[in-house]
C-alpha cells in the first residue's frame, strides 16, 4: 500500500499541476503584457518621429519658400489663378538679380479689342501692385510680360508677348492703386511698349 498514494496525496497533485498552469497562464499573460507594451511605445515613437519629420518638412517647406514662390502667390492672390482661356494667369516669376524682377502674365479675353486691353492694362497694374507690396527692395525695377493668342501669316495661333511695362520703385512710390484710372495706366509706367496693336 505503500506504493499507491494516498487519498491526501492525490488532491495536492492536482493542485500542484493546476499550479503550474495558473503560474503558466500568468507568466504568459505577463509576458503577453509586456510585448503589447513593446509595440505600443515602439509604434508610439515611430508616429511621432514621423510626425515630427513631416513637421520639420512643413517648416522647412514654409521656411524654404522662394521669394519667387510669394511673389506668384501675391500676384495669384491679386489677379486670379486662371484667365478665361483656362490658362494659369502667372506664367513666370523670374528674378534677374537682386534689383529686377521679371513677372509674365497671360492676359485674358473680351469681347471687344479695347476691352481686351483695358483688361490687360488692369492686370499689369495690379501685378504691379502685388510685387511692390511684396518686395521691399528700394532699387526694384519691375517688368511685366502680357502673353496672348496670336495668329501668324499662316494661320498659326500662339501665344506671344504682346505688352511689355516695367515700373521703378520710385515710381511705383507715387502710385494710390486703388484710385488710379484704367485711363491712366500706360501713362503711369516708366516704359510700356505693345507689340500687338488692340484696335
Amino acid at each position: 500500500m505503500d506504493n499507491q498514494p494516498s487519498q491526501e496525496q492525490k488532491p495536492k497533485s492536482k493542485l500542484k499541476r493546476l499550479g503550474k498552469r495558473v503560474l503558466a497562464v500568468i507568466v504568459g499573460l505577463v509576458a503577453l503584457f509586456v510585448i503589447l507594451i513593446i509595440v505600443a511605445v515602439a509604434t508610439d515613437n515611430k508616429n511621432s518621429n514621423s510626425n515630427s519629420a513631416g513637421s520639420e518638412n512643413n517648416n522647412a517647406s514654409s521656411v524654404e519658400m522662394t521669394y519667387e514662390s510669394k511673389l506668384e502667390k501675391a500676384i495669384t492672390d491679386e489677379i486670379g489663378a486662371k484667365n478665361n482661356m483656362d490658362k494659369p494667369k502667372v506664367r513666370s516669376v523670374k528674378v534677374m538679380n537682386p534689383n529686377e524682377t521679371l513677372v509674365e502674365i497671360n492676359g485674358d479675353e473680351n469681347l471687344t479689342s479695347g476691352m481686351t486691353k483695358k483688361g490687360i492694362d488692369k492686370d499689369i497694374l495690379n501685378t504691379f501692385k502685388a510685387i511692390f507690396a511684396t518686395d521691399t527692395n528700394p532699387n526694384l525695377l519691375a517688368s511685366v510680360d502680357v502673353y496672348f493668342p496670336t495668329v501668324d501669316k499662316y494661320g498659326n495661333e500662339s501665344d506671344n508677348r504682346v505688352i511689355r511695362a516695367l515700373l521703378k520703385r520710385e515710381t511705383a512710390n507715387k502710385i494710390q492703386w486703388d484710385n488710379i484710372l484704367l485711363e491712366n495706366i500706360p501713362a503711369v509706367f516708366d516704359d510700356y511698349d505693345e507689340y500687338v496693336k488692340f484696335e
